[in-house]
């Protein structure tokens, strides 16, 4: 009897154990019903909205409005993608702070949305489907409309997640922003315009800026003062009237990135050059940037593909300068987050001024270092001598040369180096990459391809007479007219001028085929005009990681450890084997005997 009402209470305590786990569980999902908990491990957090964004959605002023025109019945392969943009847009609607409004909507229920998609620039496209074994093609929305007020901005296929952040965030910031920007691309005495070698650059830039082409006609015409930053792209003998436009319209406080090349390629992509006289070169050293007249070649490099004939064949590329992470600014919005930069046939620059932090020479010379004392701990202990030392260190920096306008106040900030493994080439230039290249170890030395100054400009033209136009009056004689009557500004406000010593990293072959470059270009173009904000979204993910290049030193040491490291480590392992089997076999005759 007792056994049994034993048996009995423990049935029943199971039973209201199990009855009260079950109302704990129901009690922690009613609670957290409406909490939403996830963990974002991948390294550059590409999954979670970023402070920028979140930052911008909590100061907009009126509603934003989303409009997601998909259609349900999507292929396979975009199965997950609805789910996707309706987690990333959540996001968007929990920082706006009820500022913003998503609406999903699928065109293919309402003929009328249809006609409007057509208007929107919205296509139709066309996918395949899996139905009863067989492929069907469907057509298919993956558009998104941003509107603000009167203003809409439209992403008329997102066919992934892959950079639909920076694209939303920054469709809410042309929609929402009280103006424009206008980017002036000269044209004229340049090798790169917008309408043959720069679509691509123009492409991206009307995504965020209207992008509008200047001729300055020799001088006559002055940069209008709505632009808000000039690109002058492979600058080829800008004559001295346009050289004035350009210096005063930095002095009126316009911005200006200068892309200056050294060569000029032949037609047709043949590999031989000429050199080219930019003609703004005494205009940037008086701004405190000189341009080198000779070509940077560099054991960092990128791999380049080249035909002869109907054969082609890819090789590393000294003159193709690839910049890694260590060089490049880690402080700087502009590059502390880009991974890879590859600038071809680049002019090195010098600079004439103080130098902000984030240079890359520092942490150059401190891997460096650490390099060397690896290396030598590594010798010691396998008890073998390195070879001799190239004469690769990074050289001391001159000091700053006497600075043309000593009442502007500027700053450096060094964008861009190359290795320390890298060396000049100048009067002929032979681009042939399967010649041999042989650098010359007294010239071997990290050099800067890419500059940012700010600060006040002092005008070259400040103690310079105003440039003059040639014309002929109507006897047909010849006269010389100054492009202006205006006395030149002498001095800017607060700027920004970038110089880099190449323009053909943003032409379209090159934009297509690597892609950071279109990373770093629109950082700057972002830096000089609307800020840091687009920066940080756009270089998530931007990654391109190449192997890092050593020094023949290096190479040399991770050679005899490779060769001698593998049959050490075996001798080494049956000396042991040896000894311990030795020492159990002592063992058992000291039993035997003792037994």
């Amino acid at each position: 009897m007792t056994t049994k009402m034993g048996k009995s209470g423990a049935i029943t305590s199971t039973i209201l154990g199990v009855i009260l786990v079950g109302a704990i569980l129901v009690l922690v999902n009613v609670i957290s019903a409406g909490v939403f908990i996830r963990a974002d491990l991948t390294e550059g957090k590409e999954f979670t909205i970023s402070d920028a964004t979140k930052e911008m959605l909590g100061e907009l002023r009126d509603l934003v409005t989303i409009t997601v025109y998909m259609s349900e019945d999507l292929p396979s392969q975009l199965s997950t993608l609805r789910r996707q943009i309706s987690d990333m847009l959540d996001e968007y609607r929990n920082y706006g702070r009820g500022q913003v409004q998503i609406d999903f909507v699928d065109p293919a229920k309402d003929p009328q949305t249809e006609q409007k998609m057509r208007t929107l620039g919205i296509p139709q496209i066309t996918a395949q489907i899996l139905e009863k074994d067989q492929f069907q093609s469907v057509n298919i929305y993956l558009g998104i409309v941003v509107s603000y007020l009167d203003n809409q901005e439209v992403l008329p296929v997102v066919q992934d997640t892959y950079t639909l952040e920076y694209d939303l965030t920054a469709a809410i910031l042309k929609v929402s922003r009280d103006r424009d920007y206008v980017v002036g691309v000269l044209t004229g005495p340049v090798e790169h315009e917008v309408n043959s070698d720069l679509t691509q650059m123009k492409e991206l830039l009307d995504k965020q800026f209207t992008v509008r082409t200047v001729n300055l006609q020799e001088g006559q015409m002055e940069v209008a003062d709505d632009i808000d930053l000039l690109i002058i792209a492979g600058p080829n003998s800008v004559s001295d009237g346009a050289k004035y436009r350009i210096d005063q319209y930095i002095m009126r406080g316009g911005r200006a990135i200068f892309m200056v090349d050294a060569i000029k390629l032949a037609e047709e992509g043949a590999l031989q050059a000429v050199p080219v006289r930019s003609g703004v070169e005494d205009l940037l050293a008086h701004y405190g940037v000189r341009v080198q007249n000779s070509l940077a070649l560099d054991r960092m490099n990128a791999t380049a593909s080249f035909s002869s004939g109907f054969i082609r064949y890819t090789l590393p590329y000294p003159y193709w300068l690839r910049a890694v992470p260590d060089l490049l600014n880690s402080v700087s919005p502009i590059t502390n987050r880009l991974e890879s930069l590859v600038l071809p046939w680049t002019a090195p620059l010098e600079i004439d001024m103080p130098i902000a932090e984030g240079d890359p020479i520092t942490k150059i010379r401190e891997l460096e270092e650490q390099q060397r004392e690896a290396q030598k701990e590594m010798a010691d202990r396998l008890g073998i001598d390195l070879p001799e030392e190239d004469s690769t260190a990074v050289a001391d920096e001159e000091a700053p040369g006497e600075v043309a306008d000593p009442g502007a106040t500027r700053t450096a900030t060094v964008l861009a180096r190359t290795s320390p493994q890298c060396w000049t080439a100048s009067g002929y230039y032979d681009l042939n990459p399967q010649q041999r290249f042989s650098p010359t170890g007294s010239d071997m030395t990290s050099r800067i391809t890419a500059v940012a100054v700010s600060g006040r400009f002092g005008s070259f033209y400040q103690d310079r007479a105003v440039p003059s136009l040639s014309s002929q009056n109507a006897d047909g004689e010849e006269t010389l007219t100054p492009v202006t009557d205006d006395t030149p500004i002498p001095e800017s406000p607060d700027t920004r001028v970038v110089v880099i010593g190449n323009a053909h990293f943003a032409t379209d072959s090159f934009l297509a085929q690597f892609p950071a470059n279109s990373v770093f270009l629109l950082n700057t173009i972002d830096w000089m005009t609307l800020g840091d904000r687009l920066i940080s979204i756009r270089s998530r993910g931007a990654t391109d990681r190449p192997l890092k290049v050593i020094s023949d030193t290096a190479k040399s040491t991770v050679k005899v450890v490779g060769i001698l490291g593998t049959p050490l480590l075996v001798i080494a392992f049956g000396l042991l084997r040896f000894g311990l089997r030795r020492k159990a076999s002592a063992a058992r005759e000291a039993q035997a005997r003792m037994a």
